[in-house]
């Protein structure tokens, strides 16, 4: 059976930062393979592909393809 995709939840007392940033902080994963990741369309943002360059706000919401760990 497939592994579920991994969601992060952007707490509320975070300030804006660039998705691909966010996502280098929270997994084990470089920002150069997070960007391909990103651009591949593989990771959402609110549950819509997105850019890596794009600013997550409090509460929003993160999926990331199974094969990243968190």
């Amino acid at each position: 059976m497939p592994e579920s995709p991994q969601t992060l939840t952007v707490p509320n007392d975070s300030v804006p930062v660039r998705l691909d940033i966010y996502i280098t902080q929270h997994t084990s994963l470089s920002r150069s393979q997070i960007q391909k990741q990103i651009k591949a369309g593989l990771v959402t943002l609110n549950g819509k592909p997105t850019k890596p360059h794009h600013l997550v706000q409090p509460s929003n919401v993160i999926q990331l393809p199974s094969g990243m760990h968190i």
